[in-house]
């Protein structure tokens, strides 16, 4: 069962990974998540990826958010 969740990791962050830095870092922005630019700073996209994991935000909540900022545009 754990080679599930793990693979299920490496595939969320393979899609947060094809969001896009920018994206990422947006999101945070908005989002006011504290701590995002330091670890951006340090280890780039992948320490993002990770970050984003760690706080449980997913590709998902970062489509939404660009759905609805789109919509309002």
């Amino acid at each position: 069962q754990s080679k599930t969740a793990l693979f299920d990791i490496d595939r969320e962050g393979e899609s947060l990974k094809a969001l896009g830095v920018r994206k990422l870092r947006d999101f945070c922005k908005n989002r006011k998540i504290k701590g995002y630019a330091a670890v951006y700073n340090q280890r780039r996209i992948d320490g993002l990826v990770e970050f984003l994991l760690q706080q449980q935000i997913y590709a998902r909540n970062i489509e939404q958010q660009v759905k609805h900022l789109e919509i309002l545009v």
